[in-house]
């Protein structure tokens, strides 16, 4: 009998030959709060996974007619942004619980080699700032890396300590590049992140990486807002 992390309720997890195997494919949670997560289905956007049908929607074609054309080229999500997840995903970034993260290790790096299997790929999470990581203690992107078990580099820093989340969508469209490169960047990037919203965080760490020799910036990441 195990605890579901979701929701506390006592659970009985039945191991198959593969959770032998790997242990750590014996899920976290009880079968309601797993069927919770909504997976993104494939016919969305091919760019940034918008489940609008199967055309580049609107909100990228617009992205390709400013500055930041071509610097991101594309981006794949895991699950949507359903009112449980929102839930959840607070309390995993919030308030400091970590180990919620591992529920989507398995899923999330078995998406990550349908797209990304080459080897010459590698990954960069996005970085917190000095005050988040100090507030939350670790940093979601990260431990979204580590599941994919690529290669990582930590090549980006930030230069100040806003939340994306306290901003107006169209701050957060005009804001200055909030991104610094602090090593020398991989030839071909996979920015990791938690949740894709209107996509800005995204090319703004994809056009330093470009600016500075990347030929390849693509991202992956949990959930499509």
């Amino acid at each position: 009998m195990n605890l579901c992390v979701g929701c506390g309720e006592a659970y009985t997890s039945r191991p198959s030959w593969s959770t032998f195997f790997w242990p750590e494919r014996i899920s976290l949670l009880c079968k309601d709060c797993e069927g919770s997560f909504h997976r993104l289905k494939d016919s969305g956007c091919p760019s940034c996974m918008k489940q609008i049908g199967s055309s580049i929607c609107s909100d990228c074609l617009k992205w390709e007619k400013t500055s930041y054309q071509g610097v991101l080229e594309k981006n794949v999500s895991l699950y949507s942004y359903e009112p449980f997840m929102q839930d959840y995903i607070a309390r995993w970034k919030y308030r400091g619980d970590y180990v919620l993260g591992k529920v989507f290790e398995v899923e999330f790096q078995k998406l990550y080699y349908q797209h990304f299997q080459d080897t010459k790929y590698e990954v960069v999470p996005i970085p917190l700032s000095a005050e988040r990581m100090a507030e939350r203690g670790f940093n979601q992107a990260g431990e979204l890396a580590a599941f994919t078990r690529a290669k990582r580099k930590d090549v980006l820093g930030r230069k100040h300590g806003e939340k994306q989340s306290k901003r107006s969508r169209l701050h957060r469209l005009t804001a200055e590049n909030p991104f610094q490169l602090l090593s020398e960047p991989p030839q071909y990037a996979v920015l990791i992140d938690d949740i894709y919203t209107t996509g800005t965080t995204l090319r703004h760490a994809a056009q330093v990486l470009q600016e500075n020799g990347t030929d390849f910036v693509a991202a992956f990441t949990l959930i499509r807002g």
